[in-house]
């Protein structure tokens, strides 16, 4: 499983997409970050719909969130990095936090809210 590549992907399909390390997030958020987290472990990758309050002092973390109810891990080789981003999204979960632009289609990029950044510099923040 390519880090970057899952990254670079889930910025290409969802239009204002924040992130910091495993964490994707909508930009546009007042008190609650909310969005997936994608934990990465040597045997494969565990799917997290995570909510974070900002005012915990301590920093993202996931114990406000719950795994996906629908196929919340994917092992190791199973699926390409583009079939583990159309499978987030495809997520209720993810719909939801990700607002009705979710589904945008490959191409469908808005930096809004991130600075200078470009799909070359997503580098797995």
């Amino acid at each position: 499983m390519n880090k970057r590549l899952i990254s670079k992907i889930m910025h290409q399909r969802v239009a204002g997409l924040g992130s910091s390390s495993i964490y994707f997030f909508r930009g546009d958020y007042e008190y609650i970050l909310q969005g997936v987290a994608l934990e990465y472990v040597p045997r494969g990758l565990y799917i997290w719909n995570f909510k974070s309050p900002l005012f915990d002092f301590y920093g993202l973390s996931l114990s406000y969130s719950s795994r996906l109810p629908e196929r919340g891990f994917i092992a190791k080789g199973e699926m390409t990095e583009a079939e583990i981003v159309d499978h987030v999204m495809s997520s209720p979960a993810a719909q939801a936090n990700f607002g009705s632009d979710a589904q945008c289609l490959l191409g469908c990029v808005s930096w809004r809210g991130m600075g200078n950044v470009g799909p070359e510099d997503m580098n797995g923040r």
